[in-house]
């Protein structure tokens, strides 16, 4: 059975959600969502001072984060947040 790893991802987000930065990708990597989850809440308590009006948090597969960074982040950003997830080889 192969293992997939979930990262965390942290995202700043416009009103309606559709346009985001990526903000923070920590780098550890879980073996469950439920572990993720418990990051996830404590990176969101840090960024409250991020001048987002939405912040968003995901813990997703390196495949669907990276989807997800192409559905809502500009251009000019995914290819570097995708660079990242990937660039140790762990993902």
């Amino acid at each position: 059975m192969k293992t997939i790893l979930i990262i965390l991802t942290l995202f700043g987000c416009d009103d309606s959600g559709l346009l985001c930065d990526v903000l923070a990708q920590p780098e550890t990597a879980f073996e469950t969502q439920a572990d993720c989850m418990d990051d996830a809440d404590r990176l969101l308590e840090q960024a409250l001072v991020e001048p987002y009006p939405l912040l968003v948090t995901q813990c997703a597969s390196a495949d669907r984060t990276n989807e997800f960074i192409a559905e809502v982040a500009p251009p000019e950003r995914t290819a570097a947040a995708a660079r990242r997830t990937r660039e140790d080889g762990r993902f």
